[in-house]
C-alpha cells in the first residue's frame, strides 16, 4: 500500500498572552513581546497545513545560544496539542533573566531519510513590574508667609528595587496651592513649591502599572 504524507510548509507563533504575533515575513523588524514577572502566559503556535505529518512540534524557551532557562528563572507547563494543527504552552517567569529570551516554535519531520526543521522565533522581553510606592511622608504642614518662597520635598520609593520602569506620574489636586518644582537632589526626591494658603493632595502613580499609586 502507499502512505501519502502532507509535508509541513511552515510554522508560526500566533499568540503570546493577549498579544497577536504578526505572521512570519509580514514585518521587517524583530517581533518582541513584553511579559511581566509572575505573569502566567500562554503561547499558541500553528503548523501549515494543519494536517501535515511531522515527527515533533514543540516550543522552546532558550537564550541566543540555544540554552534553556533553569527552573529558578521560569516555570514551564505541559505542551498541549489542541487537535487543530496548533499547540499551546503556558509559562511563568519567576525572575528577570540575565540573558536574552527567545520563544521558538520548532517542527521537525523526515523527508527521504533526512530531518527537516522549520521554526519561528520571537523575542520575549521580561520585565519586573512595580508593586508599590512608598512615600517619605503622607501628610505635611507648611507654615506659609505671604511674599516668601516655600518649598518642600517628598521622597517616593518604587518597589521592588529592580523594577524595570520606575517612572512616576505626579498629579496635584489643588494646583495653584502646590506646584511641582522638579526633581530634588535627594535620592528619589521630588520638589514642590507652595503658592498660597490652602490644601492640596499629591498623588504619585506608576507609569508601568497605573493601578499602583500613593
Amino acid at each position: 500500500y502507499t502512505v501519502i504524507k502532507r509535508e509541513p510548509t511552515g510554522v508560526a507563533i500566533t499568540k503570546v498572552g493577549n498579544f497577536d504575533v504578526p505572521a512570519p515575513g509580514t514585518t521587517t523588524s524583530e517581533t518582541v513581546v513584553e511579559v511581566a514577572v509572575d505573569q502566567n502566559v500562554v503561547a499558541i503556535a500553528g503548523i501549515e497545513p494543519n494536517d501535515a505529518t511531522y515527527d515533533s512540534f514543540e516550543f522552546e524557551l532558550v537564550d541566543n545560544d540555544g540554552i534553556p532557562f533553569e527552573a529558578d528563572v521560569v516555570t514551564i507547563g505541559d505542551r498541549i496539542n489542541n487537535g487543530d494543527g496548533t499547540i499551546s504552552l503556558g509559562f511563568t517567569f519567576i525572575s528577570v533573566p540575565d540573558r536574552d529570551v527567545n520563544l521558538k516554535a520548532v517542527a521537525r519531520y523526515t523527508q527521504y531519510g533526512d530531518e527537516v526543521t522549520l521554526e519561528h522565533r520571537i523575542r520575549i522581553n521580561v520585565k519586573q513590574g512595580v508593586t508599590s510606592i512608598v512615600l517619605s511622608e503622607t501628610e505635611k504642614t507648611i507654615w506659609w508667609t505671604e511674599g516668601m518662597e516655600h518649598f518642600f520635598t517628598i521622597q517616593a520609593t518604587v518597589n521592588p528595587d529592580n523594577a524595570t520602569n520606575k517612572e512616576l506620574e505626579i498629579s496635584i489636586d489643588g494646583e495653584g496651592v502646590v506646584e511641582f518644582a522638579g526633581d530634588a537632589e535627594e535620592e528619589n526626591g521630588y520638589r514642590f513649591s507652595v503658592s498660597e494658603k490652602g490644601t492640596a493632595t499629591i498623588t504619585f502613580t506608576s507609569v508601568d502599572n497605573p493601578s499602583v499609586s500613593a
